[in-house]
């Protein structure tokens, strides 16, 4: 069964308040975790201790399960204490030492793979063990589909997910027909608000209609599934 992932990103805007609505409603509409982000380019952080322990004490009040990507040394230390899960960004894919560093202090790692070789992406395989989670994040450049398929079919074991940057879900449905793990979708309150990723992301009246449609394409699967078993 797919698991579905709310991208927050730097969706949330710095606002506490913004952030505890979200995973609401993310968490009744059927997504199964959220993704967020916590430290700009520019070395800000989004959040300090104090709201940080206020958002992951609500979201285990609600039960619902949120995750951050961590880029440095700093924002690792920052959440550990929080989280058992840490998604390490394509930026960092390359760093060993980082990773490392990261699957010292977190018990379940993402990683966040766009446009690798798939030589590279078998090495972090090898390198990190099946137990690990590996988060593939596709574009909908054919390229990246391959390459997470080939994956897919040669590794039993490697659990495998897609994102995509726009609003079409037609790389969701390949994947959900290609028995893919995870399905995560930018979601935001408004995609009038100012910052990168809002425009690209789903509003809170279209979170149920997003995975009603998914859960539909899993629903027809295993109905086709069942009847090649007849033939």
């Amino acid at each position: 069964m797919v698991q579905y992932i709310a991208n927050i990103g730097f969706n949330h805007n710095g606002d506490v308040n913004c952030m505890k609505t979200i995973l609401k409603i993310c968490k009744e509409e059927g997504f199964d975790l959220a993704k967020f982000n916590i430290k700009k380019d520019t070395g800000k952080f989004e959040f300090d201790i104090f709201e940080l322990t206020e958002i992951y004490d609500y979201a285990k009040n609600i039960k619902f399960k949120v995750y951050p990507c961590c880029f440095d040394i700093v924002s690792v230390n920052y959440l550990s204490g929080l989280t058992d899960t840490c998604e390490i960004p394509i930026e960092k894919m390359h760093d060993t030492d980082f990773i490392n560093y990261v699957k010292s202090k977190f018990k379940k790692i993402i990683f966040d793979i766009n446009n690798l070789d798939i030589d590279y992406i078998e090495n972090l395989f090898y390198s990190h063990g099946p137990f690990l989670t590996m988060y593939y994040t596709g574009n909908n450049n054919g390229k990246n589909l391959k390459n997470l398929l080939f994956l897919k079919n040669k590794y039993a074991r490697l659990k495998l997910g897609l994102c995509s940057d726009k609003l079409s879900n037609l790389s969701n449905i390949v994947g959900i027909t290609n028995n893919i793990d995870y399905i995560q979708k930018n979601i935001t309150l408004c995609r009038d608000l100012n910052g990168d990723n809002h425009v690209y992301a789903l509003e809170p009246n279209e979170y149920r209609q997003f995975i009603k449609k998914m859960k539909e394409v899993e629903k027809i699967l295993w109905i086709w599934k069942d009847l090649k078993k007849y033939k």
